[in-house]
């Protein structure tokens, strides 16, 4: 599927202000309605700061009705002053955290922000901290101190901590989410819970890094770049993810390359089928995102990264996608065919996977089955119910979507 051009200039628009170059648009004059498409898009992929500051610079949409620019120029700044907040408020949970003999590992958000020029116009939902699990009540116990509610109650964690991948806490008062991991991806996962034998000695091998004047503990960069890869693989294999994801790969690979082992990355993703994934991920890169293989220290032959893969299809779901693939209901609904496919399940396809979908999925999206599992049919027919009555997703599409994603997924060699 051809590129567009609203998601054209999407993605000059993004790649002139991470690359602070000036903004060449000649293909073609933008309408109202174009300019409405691409505020939607930024929206999907929560980068609207960044594309306003962009846009704000063309003699094109100066000329639009006051109203428009008046719209994105207010979600902008009030999302920037949110993550302002919210990246103040984390350094200081931080600060806390490390006087209690806690040394939680700072994961993508703040990291990859601090990549970017601006680095609170790169917004961020939540945090990500990753802990032993020898130090989870510890953690537990200074949170609520400071005003967070656990999504878990301790009945839900009771003799089950061993198992528990992540573990997340809201401040009642500042709405500030954070979620506290204890493995880097779920185990009981068939399609990616292998993910975890990819990554070994964590704690030996951590590094600090300077956040606003703040240092804070993380994975190695080795670690850091195939985490981030392997984590949007997760999201791929479930219902997508966006540009901004991808992004925040290329920088890192880009202001870390002398640091990461590249022989390593290419064994482990060779293991985890995931090397012609990521592959394709770089040619969108150097062909739409400005990246530069030299600059990241690529070693290997750069035929491959010469714009002449096929990533094209890559690059249109990513965009449709949005932020981790939440843009429709029947994008997300779709994540059951993808998992059921990549679980090589032949009896789990098609509608039947998006309406009756394992005990784990369920889990996620009704709280009473985590203390109920039992309730799994009842659990299906609540969700026949929402399909049927409430109309809360198009079940021929969400069938479409998921096997156009499938399709996906054995071309990039994922299953």
């Amino acid at each position: 599927m051809k590129i567009e051009k609203v998601e054209k200039l999407f993605l000059r628009m993004f790649t002139s202000f991470v690359r602070q170059t000036g903004l060449d648009w000649k293909e073609g004059q933008m309408n109202t309605e174009d300019w409405e498409s691409l505020l939607a898009l930024s929206a999907y992929h929560q980068i609207i700061p960044i594309i306003y500051e962009a846009a704000a610079q063309m003699d094109e949409f100066r000329r639009q009705p006051p109203a428009v620019a008046g719209m994105w120029k207010k979600e902008s700044m009030m999302a920037v002053a949110r993550q302002v907040r919210m990246t103040k408020e984390f350094l200081f949970l931080y600060k806390g955290m490390e006087k209690m003999g806690l040394r939680p590992f700072v994961m993508k958000g703040i990291i990859c922000r601090n990549l970017y020029p601006k680095p609170d116009y790169r917004l961020s939902s939540d945090e990500d901290i990753f802990i032993s699990r020898k130090d989870f009540w510890k953690m537990d116990e200074y949170l609520v101190k400071r005003g967070f509610k656990r999504t878990e109650n301790d009945e839900e964690l009771k003799g089950k901590l061993h198992s528990v991948h992540e573990v997340g806490y809201r401040n009642v008062q500042t709405g500030f989410y954070l979620e506290v991991h204890l493995s880097l991806f779920a185990e009981e996962s068939d399609a990616y819970g292998g993910f975890n034998r990819l990554f070994t000695d964590l704690h030996k091998k951590a590094v600090s890094e300077n956040v606003e004047g703040n240092d804070v503990w993380t994975l190695d960069y080795t670690d850091h770049f195939l985490y981030l890869l392997c984590h949007s693989a997760k999201h791929f294999l479930h219902s997508g993810f966006g540009v901004r994801q991808l992004f925040d790969m290329i920088l890192f690979a880009e202001n870390y390359g002398d640091r990461i082992d590249w022989n390593d990355i290419v064994k482990k993703t060779k293991r985890a089928h995931i090397y012609v994934f990521m592959i394709h991920l770089f040619d969108i890169g150097v062909r739409y995102l400005g990246f530069d293989p030299h600059k990241a220290c690529w070693p290997f032959h750069l035929q491959e990264l010469d714009g002449t893969l096929d990533s094209e299809d890559l690059l249109n779901d990513i965009l449709a996608g949005g932020v981790f693939g939440t843009s429709t209901r029947e994008r997300q609904h779709s994540a059951n065919i993808t998992l059921a496919a990549a679980n090589g399940g032949k009896k789990a396809r098609g509608l039947r996977a998006s309406l009756f979908p394992n005990l784990s999925y369920m889990k996620k999206r009704y709280s009473y089955m985590k203390r109920h599992p039992w309730m799994l049919p009842i659990g299906w027919a609540h969700r026949l119910l929402e399909f049927v009555f409430k109309k809360e997703a198009d079940g021929r599409k969400t069938v479409e979507i998921g096997n156009r994603r499938v399709a996906l997924l054995k071309k990039y060699k994922m299953i």
